[in-house]
């Protein structure tokens, strides 16, 4: 007997290249890519989307001044998330099939779901994509999607949680055998390996990330389990960022800095060496290298690192 509870709702949507008769569509979702090409795109129904999502419902019903569309079927254009995510984003909606999460082995897709279900407010179905995560296999041949991933969606507050539990992991996965910066050159040579050229600038952002998270594990600039950030600086390293908290001046006179200033550490050495100047073609007596924020052409030569302090607050992890 055919009725509401064991329709097959799903079977509305179709297939590539295949619609059912008579499916009464009156929306058309249309996913574009960063370059605001469509990159696929799918029919549904407004009524059973607005029955599961409430901002779905705001979005197609509440009266906007009158306003009617002209055409029957709707155009809504997502942005930000690939037509692999959307489609089992949809699949999930029409069928409640919770399968289509548990079975699903990209962790890119995962959290693209995880996303869309947030913005639309779908309940209960972002616990499941965080028990997934918790439990992704992390095998040394998934390194490279996994910390990709999870250097791409790292400032994202809405997967806070989510890429916080798959970072502990892949952390205490690593750390069993990655203890010294050669053991972490050998890990990322083995792990990186045959990328383009194309991505050389992306990687090494990449690199710099997973550095400091698997060696330290804490501040990203300073390095410190416990942020320092407004502390003198006791040791550093190249691109970690700094602030001055007086005038700095050289051993010749020269003004340096003045409080205040925010640069990037170039190089930091202890003891004190000599750094030869290109600019001026003199020798410095040379703790720390900078290259201020004013002045970024210019390398600072500094003799000590007195009234130089850590600037944490701009990459907080």
């Amino acid at each position: 007997m055919t009725n509401l509870a064991n329709f097959r709702y799903v079977d509305l949507l179709g297939s590539a290249g295949f619609e059912p008769r008579n499916a009464l569509y009156d929306v058309e979702f249309v996913v574009l890519d960063t370059e605001e090409k469509s990159i696929g795109s799918m029919k549904a129904h407004k009524l059973l989307l607005s029955f599961v999502s409430p901002v779905l419902k705001r979005q197609f019903f509440n009266d906007q001044g009158g306003k009617r569309c002209e055409e029957i079927c709707e155009r809504v254009e997502i942005r930000g998330f690939s037509f692999e995510s959307f489609d089992a984003f949809a699949k999930y909606l029409y069928s409640g099939n919770y399968s289509l999460i548990e079975e699903m082995d990209n962790l890119g897709i995962l959290l693209q779901l995880y996303l869309l279900f947030s913005k639309y407010q779908i309940r209960g179905i972002c616990k499941i994509i965080r028990e997934k995560v918790s439990e992704f296999d992390l095998v040394k041949e998934k390194f490279q999607e996994v910390f990709e991933v999870l250097v791409k969606y790292r400032d994202d507050f809405i997967l806070e949680e989510v890429v916080d539990i798959l970072w502990s992991r892949c952390v205490m996965v690593v750390q069993k055998e990655v203890k010294t910066e050669e053991d972490f050159q050998k890990f990322w040579e083995e792990t990186f390996s045959g990328k383009e050229e194309d991505d050389a600038k992306e990687d090494l952002e990449v690199k710099d990330f997973l550095r400091k998270k698997i060696l330290y594990n804490g501040c990203l600039n300073c390095t410190e389990r416990k942020c320092k950030d407004g502390a003198q600086i006791t040791q550093g390293r190249e691109g970690m960022r700094i602030r001055a908290t007086a005038q700095i001046v050289s051993l010749n006179g020269l003004v340096t800095a003045a409080a205040g200033w925010l640069g990037t550490v170039d190089e930091y050495k202890s003891p004190v060496q000599q750094k030869y100047c290109t600019q001026r073609g003199v020798n410095y007596n040379t703790q720390v290298s900078v290259r201020w924020d004013g002045y970024p052409q210019y390398l600072a030569f500094i003799a000590t690192a007195a009234n130089i302090v850590y600037n944490c607050n701009e990459k907080k992890k």
